[in-house]
């Protein structure tokens, strides 16, 4: 009998986590490859073997044999992305790390005492999770309702037909991107990504706006009114307007903020950790829900 497909995705996403942990860690010995726009080459050279680069510096090749070449790309790519945001996020701690650094100085300056910096730098990622994203050279499909995708087996990787439930319906003019799989409430379910090839018959505004067969409806968002709409000609001339007004919406934001504040004033100090007027911040925020919604409607 053969393995269920289940046992096959789990063993293969075990391999395929750990090759983007093991690039996480190639990245972060190496992380000018980070600013290096030719990252992928740069990597591949540091861990795969091939004719004109016999001897890499991190012996991936005999950690995951005979791993295909869409995984191991798909894996650098997870890994880099992974890398990449906690880059960012680093660059933002050490901001305002020196930003603190000044403003202390300031008050040293001024006879106060500094104040500690007590926020930590952001950890560098490591990978869990239990999918694996399919490049356009490790599945193949062959109808709407049939697709082959590869898995590691235990001896090598071999192509399992996969039925799914919904047609693969990709729409005229859109392509379709690298599928993911993973487990979703207790199935393996498949994502597939779609994105526009070609923009047929799509005019610039400048161009549209010229016919004088054409109306436009432009919508200045405001403060003290939520919107006011007006339907213009071709040549800028209003036909039409209408104004959704603000007032009693604004009014009401108001009376729940001012009884937060009143009781903020009660409180004094609120305990770390805990939360305040729950029921009234919720309050404001479904109030701006309910606008943003009622106004994209009208």
């Amino acid at each position: 009998a053969s393995e269920p497909t289940s046992e096959l995705f789990n063993r293969t996403s075990k391999i395929y986590s750990d090759a983007v942990n093991f690039f996480l860690m190639v990245i972060q010995d190496h992380q000018d490859i980070l600013t290096n726009p030719d990252w992928l080459r740069h990597i591949e050279c540091l861990v795969h073997g091939t004719q004109s680069n016999p001897n890499p510096i991190y012996d991936f090749d005999s950690q995951f044999p005979k791993m295909p070449t869409g995984f191991r790309r798909a894996a650098i790519a997870e890994a880099y992305g992974l890398a990449k945001s906690w880059n960012s996020h680093h660059e933002h701690w050490r901001s305002k790390q020196l930003k603190h650094g000044q403003d202390n100085q300031k008050r040293i300056a001024r006879g106060k005492s500094a104040i500690p910096f007590k926020e930590h730098p952001p950890h560098y990622p490591t990978f869990d999770g239990s999918f694996v994203t399919y490049y356009a050279t490790e599945f193949k499909i062959l109808d709407d309702n049939h697709l082959l995708l590869k898995f590691y087996s235990g001896n090598c990787y071999c192509y399992r037909k996969i039925v799914i439930q919904s047609p693969l319906n990709i729409p005229d003019n859109y392509k379709m991107g690298s599928p993911t799989l993973r487990w979703s409430r207790g199935h393996l379910r498949i994502n597939v990504p779609i994105g526009l090839q070609i923009k047929s018959g799509i005019q610039k505004i400048s161009e549209i706006i010229k016919n004088p067969d054409y109306t436009i409806c432009a919508v200045d968002l405001g403060i003290n009114q939520h919107a006011v709409m007006t339907i213009q000609d071709g040549e800028g001339r209003v036909l039409k307007t209408k104004i959704i007004s603000g007032r009693m919406d604004n009014h009401l934001r108001k009376c729940y903020l001012e009884k937060k504040s009143r009781l903020q004033r009660k409180t004094k100090s609120i305990p770390k950790g805990e939360s305040f007027a729950k029921d009234l911040s919720a309050k404001v925020r479904n109030l701006n829900r309910n606008i943003a919604h009622t106004v994209s409607k009208q």
